[in-house]
């Protein structure tokens, strides 16, 4: 997440960035597991996160030669069932349909579980977009427990953490004045989190990122008691003023599982970042074992 608007010194909700584990198949209570971003996710970095073509153009073309390396993957290649890989897209209202890869989503979709799941990638953007307000809104006020059914189990305990370290009574107040650029799906995966089990038995799990572009505001409030009994809010931000709105940008991920054909509803894992040469050199040394 980039310069989001939160707890001063705490800015987003952390997350536990290992790969994806096949044993959250097994639970019943998926949905209460995190198992991390799924692997190859690939978010091409947008606007001024781009390197520049004339300050970095072998860091730009290399990102973008991979981008477009995987996008054409995604779309011509795949015939696995081992699950679908990332795909990203960059691109206005279509682009929602654009950035899946599709012929892995009809694998996904069509022969690797049945019955066949429901996909909803044009809704995505509009679901994501609810809970990213919920998400912030509550965090803000501090009531984690109207919270509770939106988020991934792991991530709803680190809000609860930074809620609980807050000063007494003081909470937040977080106001989302505007969108500048509408919610954009950049990333659709779905795949089964294992294939061991009969067509009609798996667990799957189905993963979008939606970029936000955005200008909001977090403000500082206190609690006060009043000699009549009543609790009255008071701005505790420095002289009592307003705070300016920032413009952030994040990449907001959620997602679903589905047990033995019946889905659960779409939940916060938490955010991403973009991706960097420096990710995909390290990503590299990794998987040769160098690391």
């Amino acid at each position: 997440m980039n310069n989001m608007v939160m707890d001063p010194g705490k800015r987003r909700p952390q997350m536990d960035k290992s790969t994806a584990r096949k044993a959250a198949a097994e639970k019943g209570e998926g949905l209460g597991d995190d198992v991390g971003l799924l692997p190859d996710t690939f978010i091409l970095p947008y606007g001024k996160q781009l390197p520049g073509l004339l300050s970095r153009p072998r860091a730009r073309l290399r990102l973008e030669w991979l981008y477009w390396k995987q996008f054409a993957w995604n779309v011509v290649g795949a015939s696995s069932t081992s699950g679908p890989e990332h795909d990203a897209g960059r691109v206005q209202l279509q682009d929602d349909i654009n950035t899946v890869s599709f012929t892995r989503t009809l694998i996904y979709k069509f022969t690797a579980v049945k019955p066949r799941p429901k996909l909803g990638i044009l809704r995505l953007s509009n679901t994501a977009s609810s809970l990213y307000t919920t998400m912030y809104e509550n965090l803000a006020s501090g009531n984690i427990d109207s919270l509770r059914p939106h988020l991934t189990q792991s991530l709803l305990e680190t809000l609860r953490a930074r809620i609980s370290a807050r000063a007494p009574g003081t909470t937040f107040r977080w106001k989302l004045h505007k969108h500048i650029r509408r919610p954009r799906l950049v990333s659709f995966k779905a795949a089964p989190l294992s294939m061991t089990e009969p067509t009609t038995a798996r667990t799957t799990i189905q993963q979008a990122v939606v970029r936000f572009r955005t200008l909001q505001s977090l403000t500082m409030v206190k609690h006060v008691k009043q000699k009549d009994g009543s609790v009255v809010e008071v701005n505790a931000t420095e002289n009592g003023q307003e705070v300016e709105p920032k413009e952030i940008v994040e990449y907001f991920v959620i997602q679903k599982f589905s047990i033995k054909g019946k889905d659960a509803n779409w939940v916060v894992w938490g955010t991403t970042e973009p991706m960097t040469v420096e990710k995909v050199e390290w990503e590299n040394k990794r998987r040769l074992g160098l690391l």
